[in-house]
């Protein structure tokens, strides 16, 4: 069965306020709510998350091992502070959350998509940039990337747009033959480990690159990336060592769960 038990628990209340972290028997009375969907989630496996806007809340699920949302939390512990979130089916339940920001010290802006744009597609709608280099990212990454290495690595290497990128090893457990024409054998190698690097829906891209994205297109991330690559745009690898998890399937996202409590965060 896989099913997100949701709570949303907000910090204001008109009739009580702060009911949701006032004590009830010694214990706040969102635990109680917390500690039955807990009961229900063992017998089912399924995952548990608190959208909330209050900080106080957020230690009640944090001590009771439920989490609240990390991505827009990590990036504005980095310093960023002006966020474009591009939102589409069921949009509004992101909007109403998230709100303008200013909760977060932040400011957000949303990009309504009324026909998919793909990935990247809905980017061509902003007209007013305020910065010089902006980061992309796929809402669905769980990582621990530290962003302003990234960062300062993009700017050393003077990179027109750079890709955070995943290491992902094959071992072959045969010698492999390299072989040149007419199948003369050159060299062999014994069982050996091939690395590739996987793009990991991460970018950070220098502002006039988005002068490519064409206008109201379905268009990918990675569409840009080959057109960037024919135009000779410099293009730069960023392996990422680190934890990363695109949560594309229930199983992740319950995977998600049984990691956040062990990942080293910047």
């Amino acid at each position: 069965m896989n099913i997100l038990i949701t709570i949303w628990a907000r910090g204001g209340s008109k009739g009580v306020p702060g009911k949701n972290i006032k004590l009830l028997a010694a214990k706040p009375l969102l635990q109680y709510t917390i500690e039955t969907a807990q009961q229900f989630a063992k017998m089912h496996e399924c995952a548990i998350v608190i959208s909330t806007d209050s900080e106080e809340i957020k230690d009640v699920a944090r001590k009771t091992g439920i989490h609240t949302e990390y991505t827009i939390e990590r990036l504005a512990a980095f310093g960023i502070d002006d966020f474009w979130l591009s939102i589409g089916y069921l949009g509004e339940q992101i909007e109403d959350y998230f709100e303008d920001g200013s909760q977060k010290n932040a400011q957000i802006t949303y990009i309504r998509q009324v026909e998919p744009l793909g990935t990247i597609g809905a980017l061509s709608k902003i007209k007013n940039y305020q910065h010089d280099h902006i980061l992309v990212s796929n809402s669905d990454i769980l990582t621990n990337l530290d962003y302003e290495d990234f960062y300062n690595y993009f700017i050393s290497t003077n990179s027109d747009f750079s890709v955070v990128t995943i290491p992902y090893s094959v071992d072959v457990p045969y010698a492999v033959l390299n072989t040149g024409q007419n199948n003369e054998i050159k060299s062999f190698e014994e069982k050996p480990t091939y690395t590739y690097y996987s793009n990991g829906d991460i970018y950070l891209m220098k502002r006039e690159v988005f002068r490519n994205v064409p206008e109201s297109t379905y268009y990918h991330a990675t569409d840009l990336l080959e057109e960037l690559i024919g135009k000779q745009m410099k293009g730069t690898s960023y392996p990422h060592v680190g934890y990363w998890l695109d949560i594309g399937k229930p199983d992740d996202f319950n995977k998600a769960n049984r990691d956040i409590d062990h990942i080293q965060f910047q």
